[in-house]
């Protein structure tokens, strides 16, 4: 989650690799970082997806409308929809083609208002494109469900890969993940675990990002600065097995996006000035920096691979356009190989 600009007074990376992963074949070396796009209408980013034409949806707790990025040209960002009753987004998930889910909230600081989380369904199956990068056409936009109980709604993920009725949600207030039916719009706290709770002295934002792979839910907890996975029912979403730790984190864990092969994560470290890598098998990990990277909140994989088959990153965060004011910005981490390949911000 992408905090107001006085929570980023975080110890800043240098934009080299700190430590470096056991190499495996055909591993890009570093990354090379660009701006793929702003949005003036949101003082900073904070979740993303990627939808199947290449283009980026993305969310901002200080705004209730839901921006689209272009993939192919640098232009500011076009408004998809208005999510009502909210102040704010936080996570988004599609459980099928162009369908997703985004979740909104009234947030003062890091704590939402008693009864305002919600669960929106953003049906695009009938949008188009126009040739200034707007959606237009006809969207249908639904809400899923009042969540009432929830103290504040976080990270969105789907259960399992053909599930398009089920979505898991971290609650970063509670320390929990429930599951929620999209079609009824009953839930139930499935997994709440001591290492997914805030912490005195903390930010008040425990469990954040999640993800699942298989029968695994991976996630970050931002108060405790850990990343760690359990086992869950593909049918239920219950742990099945204990909270195993993977990795302990300097710096803040936001939200993160896991590779296709689920062997590695890469982790938006807020007010860090990077991702980190972390290989899960090992529980190894390094920080890959970049001036670009001061305020970010979310990584999602870009869906294009190079010839080396590794996949490029976006990475949600905020742009300084002063000394005092900030906007939205969508970035790129494209993968470049080789002795002479540097980590650079462009």
């Amino acid at each position: 989650m992408n905090f107001p600009r006085a929570y980023g007074a975080f110890v800043l990376l240098s934009a080299s690799i700190v430590s470096a992963l056991p190499k495996r074949q055909s591993a890009p070396s570093n990354f090379t970082f660009s701006t793929v796009g702003t949005v003036p209408g949101a003082v900073n980013l904070e979740n993303l997806a990627v939808r199947h034409n290449g283009d980026v949806l993305v969310t901002s707790i200080r705004s209730n409308t839901l921006f689209q990025v272009s993939s192919s040209r640098n232009t500011t960002a076009s408004e998809v929809v208005q999510i009502p009753d909210v102040t704010g987004l936080t996570g988004i998930v599609e459980l099928e083609k162009d369908v997703f889910y985004v979740a909104g909230t009234n947030l003062t600081g890091s704590s939402s208002s008693p009864g305002s989380n919600g669960v929106w369904r953003v049906d695009l199956r009938n949008s188009s494109i126009d040739g200034n990068g707007c959606v237009v056409q006809v969207i249908t936009l639904s809400q899923v469900a009042d969540l009432l109980s929830t103290q504040l709604i976080n990270g969105l993920s789907s259960l399992a890969p053909n599930d398009t009725s089920h979505l898991l949600f971290s609650d970063s207030v509670a320390g929990s993940v429930s599951i929620l039916d999209v079609e009824t719009g009953l839930l139930e706290v499935v997994v709440k675990d001591p290492t997914m709770n805030i912490v005195s002295g903390g930010l008040s934002v425990g469990v954040n990002g999640i993800k699942t792979y298989g029968d695994r839910l991976f996630f970050t907890s931002l108060d405790q600065h850990l990343f760690a996975s359990a086992s869950i029912s593909l049918s239920t979403g219950h742990a099945t097995g204990p909270v195993v730790p993977i990795v302990n984190i300097t710096g803040s864990a936001d939200d993160f996006a896991l590779s296709r092969d689920g062997r590695t994560a890469f982790i938006s470290l807020n007010g860090g000035n990077a991702i980190l890598e972390v290989d899960i098998a090992s529980k190894s990990s390094r920080y890959i920096g970049s001036p670009l990277l001061e305020s970010i909140s979310s990584v999602a994989l870009s869906g294009s691979r190079d010839q080396f088959k590794s996949e490029s990153l976006y990475i949600s965060g905020a742009i300084v356009v002063d000394n005092t004011t900030t906007i939205g910005g969508l970035f790129k981490a494209q993968p470049c190989f080789g002795v002479g390949c540097a980590v650079q911000g462009i």
